[in-house]
C-alpha cells in the first residue's frame, strides 16, 4: 500500500509524545473552510455502498485515505465493496482540517442517493413489491465507539443504550435513505479511527441504523468527543491507538484491528510519528507461545489435587518461560471463570434450566427481553468445580505477584498484529524499523519449538516474507540478514496443501 507523506511542521515532528493529560486543551479548532464545504456539498451525489455505509459488512473502519486496496466485506456476502466515492477520499485526506466542518453538518438532512435495503428482502422484479412477511428487519440503533475508549469517567452517557426501535415487513420501513450528515458521521469515524458506522449488517438478515439525524444523541457525544480537536490531540489519540491494548467492551467493534487501524492513519497523516511508534510496537512481547506448552501446563495444573504442588507448578512456569506465558495461561482462566458456577438443585446434581454440562465445561444460555420485536441470547461456558476452584487459585496467585500487572504498558501483541504494522509501513524508510523487523523475528524464532503444530510456522513463515520484502527495498541491506531469515525459513514445516479446486 503506497502511503503518501504530509507535510508537517518539523519542529511539531519533533516534539516528545505527550499524554492525553499533558495535551493542552486549545482555545479554539479550525473554522470550516470553504473547501471542505464545497467537498461536503457534493455528498448528496453518493450512491454507492462504502465503509460505515453497506448491509454487508459487520463491523469495518479500514482507513479509505490515499491508495487503500480494496474493502472485502465480512458480512454475509465477502465481497469487495465498489470503489470508495472520490469525494469522501478528498475529504479523508484533509484529516483535522475536515473536522469542524463534519461536526457542524452532523445533522444535514439531505438526501444522498444511497438507498439502504432491508437485507431480508427477496429479490424480485423491478416495479414487483415483496411479498408480505418477508424476513429480516431495520432497526434504529444509538452505536457509538467513545474517543475515551481508557477512561469510561469521560465517555457520553446518552449513547450505547442500546434501545432498538424494529421496523419491520414491506413498505417505506424496508428501505432507509443515507443523508448528508450520516456520511459526515462516517467520515469523521474515518479520520479519527472510531467506528462510526451509520449503517451495518446484523445477523441475520438485518440491517443495523445509526444515525445522528435518527438519534440526535450520536451527534451530541460526536461533537463532546471531537470538538475543537488540534493536530497534536489527533496525533496522540493514534498513538495511544496504536500502542494500547485492544478494549473488547464493544461489540459492534472490531478491537482486534485496532492496531493496525491506529497506524494506518498514523501512517498516512503522520509518517515520521508512525515509525518512532512502529519501532515501539515491534519491541513489545510476542504474544504466541508454544500451543502445546500452554495447554500441558493449564491440563496439569487444573487436575492437580494438591494446593502446594500446584503454587510450585506455577512458580515453576514464570522463573522458566517468563510473564508473557503467564499472561497466555491466565487468559482461559479468566474467561471460564467469568461466573460461578451454579448449585445443583437436588442431590442428584440436576444443574438449573439454563445450565448444562457441554463436554468438559458449563454452558450458561441468557436471553434479553425482546425491544421494539428485537431480542437476543448468548451462552458463555466457564469451568466446572473444583476446576473453577483452581483457576480462581491461579489468577488470585498471579495478581498478588504482579506478574501480569508488570506488563502494563508493553502488553504482549500477537505477530498477525505486528506483521500487520510492518507490511502498513512497507514504504516509510527507516534504519530504526528494518532494525525492529528483524529483532522481532530473532525473538520469535526463539520461541519456536520444532516439534509442535505447524500453525506456529505459518505465522513465522508470513513475518519472514514481511521482514525480507521490508529490507529489500533498501538498497543498503544487508544481504547477511536476508539470507539468515530465509535460511531459517527453509526450516520451517511445509505449508498445508491448499484444498482449493483448480
Amino acid at each position: 500500500m503506497r502511503i503518501p507523506f504530509i507535510l508537517i511542521s518539523s519542529l511539531w515532528l519533533c516534539s516528545p509524545a505527550l499524554t492525553w493529560a499533558d495535551t493542552p486543551t486549545p482555545a479554539a479548532a479550525p473554522l470550516p473552510n470553504a473547501a471542505v464545504e464545497k467537498l461536503i456539498d457534493q455528498l448528496v451525489d453518493v450512491d454507492s455502498p462504502t465503509v460505515g455505509a453497506n448491509t454487508n459488512s459487520t463491523a469495518v473502519n479500514i482507513f479509505i485515505g490515499g491508495n487503500s486496496p480494496a474493502v472485502i466485506l465480512t458480512g454475509p456476502t465477502k465481497q469487495p465493496l465498489p470503489p470508495t466515492p472520490p469525494v469522501m477520499r478528498q475529504i479523508v485526506e484533509l484529516g483535522v482540517a475536515a473536522v469542524p466542518s463534519l461536526l457542524d453538518h452532523l445533522t444535514d438532512a439531505r438526501d444522498t442517493k444511497l438507498k439502504i435495503r432491508n437485507p431480508g428482502l427477496p429479490v424480485v422484479a423491478p416495479g414487483t413489491p415483496p411479498p408480505m412477511g418477508s424476513f429480516g428487519s431495520i432497526t434504529y440503533n444509538d452505536e457509538y465507539d467513545p474517543r475515551y475508549r481508557y477512561d469510561p469517567a469521560r465517555t457520553p452517557t446518552k449513547v450505547n443504550l442500546f434501545g432498538q426501535i424494529a421496523i419491520f415487513g414491506s413498505g417505506p420501513g424496508d428501505y432507509y435513505t443515507v443523508r448528508t450528515g450520516d456520511l459526515c458521521y462516517v467520515l469523521l469515524g474515518q479520520i479519527v479511527g472510531r467506528t462510526l458506522h451509520v449503517v451495518r449488517y446484523q445477523p441475520t438478515a438485518c440491517a443495523e441504523v445509526n444515525s445522528p439525524l435518527q438519534n440526535p444523541a450520536l451527534a451530541e457525544a460526536a461533537r463532546q468527543d471531537w470538538g475543537n480537536l488540534t493536530l497534536e490531540q489527533h496525533r496522540n489519540s493514534l498513538i495511544e491507538d496504536a500502542t494500547g491494548d485492544a478494549i473488547h467492551g464493544l461489540q459492534f467493534v472490531r478491537f482486534g484491528n485496532q492496531h493496525q487501524d491506529a497506524f494506518d492513519r498514523l501512517a498516512f497523516y503522520y509518517p515520521e510519528a508512525a515509525k518512532a511508534t512502529a519501532v515501539k510496537f515491534l519491541a513489545y512481547p510476542i504474544a504466541e507461545w508454544h500451543y502445546q506448552r500452554v495447554t500441558d501446563f493449564t491440563a496439569k495444573y487444573l487436575a492437580e489435587p494438591n494446593a502446594a504442588t500446584r503454587a510450585a507448578l506455577l512458580t515453576t512456569a514464570q522463573k522458566q518461560w517468563g510473564n508473557p506465558f503467564i499472561l497466555a495461561v491466565t487468559d482461559p482462566m479468566r474467561r471460564l471463570t467469568a461466573e460461578t458456577p451454579p448449585t445443583p438443585i437436588d442431590a442428584a446434581g440436576t444443574l438449573p434450566p439454563t445450565w448444562t454440562l457441554s463436554g468438559n465445561l458449563l454452558s450458561h444460555r441468557t436471553s434479553t427481553p425482546s425491544v421494539g420485536g428485537v431480542s437476543s441470547s448468548s451462552t458463555s461456558r466457564i469451568y466446572p468445580q473444583p476446576q473453577w476452584d483452581r483457576a480462581t487459585e491461579m489468577l488470585k496467585a498471579v495478581d498478588a505477584q504482579g506478574w501480569v500487572a508488570s506488563l502494563k504498558g508493553h502488553q504482549p501483541v500477537y505477530l498477525s498484529e505486528q506483521i500487520a504494522i510492518i507490511k502498513a509501513l512497507e514504504n516509510i524508510a527507516d534504519p530504526a524499523l528494518d532494525a525492529a523487523c528483524v529483532d522481532l523475528f530473532r525473538r520469535a524464532l526463539a520461541l519456536r519449538d520444532p516439534t509442535e503444530p505447524a500453525a506456529i510456522d505459518a505465522t513465522l513463515g508470513q513475518l519472514a516474507d514481511a521482514c525480507v520484502a521490508r529490507l529489500l527495498k533498501n538498497p543498503g541491506a544487508d544481504q547477511k540478514v536476508v539470507d539468515e531469515i530465509v535460511g531459517s525459513k527453509a526450516k520451517f514445516h511445509p505449508p498445508a496443501p491448499s484444498s482449493a479446486l483448480p
